[in-house]
């Protein structure tokens, strides 16, 4: 007579059991997905900023299942510590400029040639193009790196300008002036076909070169000029856009290939619109920094054509192309997209 009831509490139990079991799995498969990004840029930049952002779009169009943590300021590594780390998989993603991918490929390194592009729009059209797809390709194939920054929506700086101890709106304005520049040879020939005296000087330096007089002028971001103070020795400033600056994000191709196609899907689009917020930062921090160096330095702002200096260029990249300076092609490339 007692059969049933031990019956029953077995069966019980072992739904109970089964129960359990079942909300166990639930949890492990309700376990978000995260991935490592590292920058070097602190979370007050307005680049900083954008990345934080960049984590809460994924995280809202993925319910919460895809989770990107951002490690701000270097706290994983050198631009070059954690590019090599996103090759090996100890970094899922890391956000640079585009420059750095040439430890990978060197033609990386010449596709923003100083006073070349007309404007924005046409270095889009050649980020975008066939050819630029071909070397994230390679990227992914040959190198493990997958660029999720699929429309080049993200730019910095958002511009180039010259701080300079006097007025620079033409090009004879450029004759002799002493200037600091980076190390890069190539880039020291540009400004020295243009009428400049580049000397090379590190960035740190920089300030105290403009007061004492060793330079006379530097070029630099807008988004930097406030806080290097290079407007108190050199107060006029000079828009030139330079050169278009771009930040991608290269992801562990093989981290990125195991996601699902719905996280992988929320990575690029979520990558590519916040790229377009990113925009809207630092260019509300570049205003702040022109009426700063206004108000506070009584600095001029110079807005100047351009176009001579791209005619002065033209030669000198001619010869470049034939000496294998820069790699063959390349300028008739980007002029395609004028």
């Amino acid at each position: 007579m007692k059969k049933p009831c031990v019956v029953k509490i077995f069966t019980f139990v072992m739904l109970a059991c089964m129960f359990m079991v079942a909300t166990a799995v639930s949890h492990v498969a309700a376990k978000p997905v995260t991935l490592k990004m590292a920058t070097k840029m602190p979370f007050k930049s307005p680049e900083g900023q954008a990345f934080l952002y960049f984590a809460e779009l994924v995280k809202k169009k993925t319910n919460g299942t895809l989770i990107v943590n951002v490690y701000p300021s270097e706290q994983l590594g050198t631009t070059e510590v954690s590019l090599k780390g996103v090759q090996m998989g100890a970094i899922d993603i890391y956000a640079e400029g585009m420059s750095y991918l040439k430890m990978f490929i060197p033609e990386y390194e010449y596709f923003t040639p100083p006073f070349v592009y007309r404007d924005r729009e046409q270095f889009l059209r050649f980020m975008r193009s066939e050819y630029m797809q071909g070397l994230e390709r390679e990227l992914a194939e040959k190198h493990g790196i997958k660029l999720i920054d699929t429309q080049h929506t993200w730019m910095r700086g958002p511009y180039r300008v010259l701080c300079a101890t006097r007025p620079i709106m033409r090009l004879e304005d450029l004759q002799g002036i002493k200037m600091r520049m980076f190390p890069n040879q190539f880039i020291v020939q540009v400004w020295t076909e243009l009428g400049a005296r580049p000397t090379v000087l590190p960035w740190t330096e920089t300030y105290l070169a403009l007061k004492q007089g060793i330079v006379e002028m530097v070029t630099s971001p807008i988004s930097l000029v406030h806080s290097m103070k290079f407007t108190e020795p050199a107060k006029y400033v000079t828009r030139t856009d330079e050169y278009p600056q771009t930040i991608v994000f290269p992801t562990n191709a093989k981290k990125f290939n195991k996601l699902s196609p719905e996280h992988q899907k929320a990575l690029i689009d979520a990558c590519n619109e916040a790229g377009l917020k990113s925009n809207e930062l630092i260019g509300d921090a570049a205003e702040k920094v022109i009426r700063n160096f206004i108000e506070k330095d009584n600095a001029v702002f110079i807005r100047t054509n351009m176009e001579p200096f791209r005619k002065k260029l033209e030669p000198f990249y001619e010869r470049a192309e034939k000496e294998g300076k820069i790699p063959a092609g390349i300028l008739d490339r980007i002029r395609s997209f004028e």
